[in-house]
């Protein structure tokens, strides 16, 4: 993965301005921030001496804060004032994909391809700024679109600057060094300008103080931004690896790249991790470790549940997915955990011609060529259905298997639910609870507490027994009996494609039999043995 340099966090208005100056037709760019969008516009077609005009659906068009004429409400009178005028401008159009969705006029379209045919000889520019892309096919070839980025860093910075000159006075209370200052703009990336002005302005007025201890409420302020784009889910770092029972393959995995992204791991010239696929098992750990890594990294975590990028009538697949990816590109570093990406991107996309197969190959590209350190952390419950292309080594840096836990695993997973639910471990029944859940998911494993707990609990609320644990395993049929023949399957298919998350242990072994056998794999056999 490439790294992303600061020169190059402005170069989308390089392009604008190039794009300009060669007389393309129509721009079209995505962004929320309809004034900073229009600001960047205005300011380079001052440099081109273009004047400006905007145009929306309820005040037509716009020159030097003043309507032209009412009549250009209607948007092929507005298309038309375009054509008539022959003063060099760059004419701005708020929300026009309206116009141009399936099923609206079609004289709308047949309007735009006039006027992308004049721009061409006259010295006009039309720019559409929507929220959400919108291109039909009869304008592919005059429409070029170009993305708007989130705020940077600078760009916040200089908000949080200018809001401490001129708020920042008795009895507001401003205590931040640099260090502090950069920390809690970097913690409201992935906001809008208007909404990072919010989170900080909600910090001022709490207490009539900014200083660092104001972080949390960003992050929560954040989080319900992103909740609201309904398709990135934010998850705060409240799992640890501690909290993960076994895995320890692929737990070192991801101790080893705690660093990658460090300045000091760009000095030495080592490329940034790309990510990894975690397939196998339901219920045995894959969600855990998304969630513990993001703590042990000290990264933000935003879940992309592939279900959603489906479930929108108003916005297309490609856009919800476009849209995901520019919010962690922004919020970055980050962790960008890609939940059930089979249902996202299955076996049969690579094949066909229908969305699934331009979802994975926008994926694909992205993966491959993304500067932003975004950590993908994919999950996957059933490989065999994972799309080829996505196996290949090369678009992970590694694909791990997480099959059902081994013995060692299930004691680990039983003393984490114990300590989780506040109960007492059975050092004396802690063999027999191993013994009698194999083939259980670490899922399985913690209903199965949680039954007994409830049946102690019935029982005038006594203290949990081996009686009550063993009656709870009994009535759970775990997956690895009633799926036998699936996931066996899966488990085959595993093993040619895939590392084990976890070391080998035998069933037929105790737990006291563990230390040795690990002990015995280290020693050399004699010769002549």
């Amino acid at each position: 993965m490439k790294r992303r340099t600061a020169k190059e966090s402005k170069e989308h208005l390089k392009t604008i301005k190039f794009l300009m100056v060669a007389n393309f037709p129509i721009i079209y760019i995505t962004s929320w921030e309809e004034d900073r969008v229009g600001a960047a516009i205005s300011e380079l077609s001052a440099a081109l001496n273009k004047q400006v005009i905007s145009w929306s659906c309820t005040e037509g068009l716009i020159k030097d804060g003043k309507r032209i004429a009412s009549s250009t409400v209607d948007p092929l009178m507005a298309l038309d004032y375009i054509l008539q005028e022959r003063e060099a401008t760059s004419f701005i159009f708020y929300d026009f994909h309206h116009y141009l969705k399936p099923g609206a006029d079609i004289r709308y379209t047949r309007k735009v391809r006039e006027v992308a045919a004049a721009n061409r000889v006259n010295p006009h520019t039309l720019f559409f700024v929507c929220p959400v892309l919108y291109i039909p096919d009869e304008l592919q070839k005059d429409i070029t679109y170009v993305d708007f980025p989130l705020p940077d860093l600078s760009d916040i910075l200089a908000l949080l600057n200018s809001m401490i000159e001129e708020y920042g006075k008795p009895p507001v209370v401003v205590s931040l060094t640099d260090a502090e200052k950069e920390e809690l703009v970097k913690a409201t990336l992935g906001l809008t300008l208007s909404e990072a002005e919010r989170a900080f302005s909600k910090s001022l007025v709490n207490d009539m103080r900014l200083t660092i201890d104001d972080i949390q409420e960003i992050l929560d302020e954040k989080a319900q931004v992103i909740k609201k784009t309904q398709i990135l889910e934010y998850f705060p770092p409240v799992e640890t690896f501690g909290d993960v029972g076994g895995l320890e393959l692929l737990l070192e995995w991801l101790r080893r790249r705690k660093e990658a992204f460090s300045q000091s791991a760009i000095t030495y010239g080592l490329p940034a991790p790309k990510g990894l696929l975690v397939a196998g098992m339901p219920g045995c750990g894959k969600s855990l470790c998304a969630k513990a890594v993001s703590a042990q990294w000290h990264f933000p975590l935003l879940r992309l549940d592939m279900g959603r990028i489906f479930s929108f009538v108003d916005i297309t697949p490609e856009e919800n997915l476009r849209k995901a990816i520019k919010t962690a590109e922004t919020i970055a570093p980050c962790i960008f955990w890609v939940d059930e990406i089979e249902k996202g991107f299955p076996k049969s996309a690579a094949a066909g011609s229908d969305t699934s197969a331009r979802l994975l190959g926008h994926f694909l590209t992205w993966l491959q060529e993304k500067m932003a350190p975004v950590f993908v952390f994919a999950t996957a419950n059933d490989i065999a259905n994972v799309a080829p292309e996505l196996m290949r080594r090369g678009r992970f840096d590694e694909i791990f298997f997480v099959d059902f836990p081994n013995p060692k695993e299930r004691e680990s997973i039983w003393r984490v639910q114990f300590r989780r639910h506040r109960q007492a471990i059975p050092e004396e029944g802690l063999d027999e609870l191993v013994r009698l859940t194999k083939g259980f998911s670490g899922a399985e494993i913690e209903q199965a507490l949680v039954d007994a707990m409830f049946l102690a609990f019935s029982d005038n609320r006594r203290s949990c027994q081996m009686s009550d644990l063993t009656d709870a395993i009994r009535g759970i049929k775990p997956l690895s009996e009633s799926r036998r023949d699936e996931l066996t399957k899966m488990a085959e298919i595993a093993e040619r494609s895939a590392t084990q998350a976890s070391s080998y242990v035998p069933e037929e072994i105790t737990r006291a039999e563990v230390g040795l056998a690990r002990e015995l794999k280290h020693v050399k056999k004699r010769p002549g043995r």
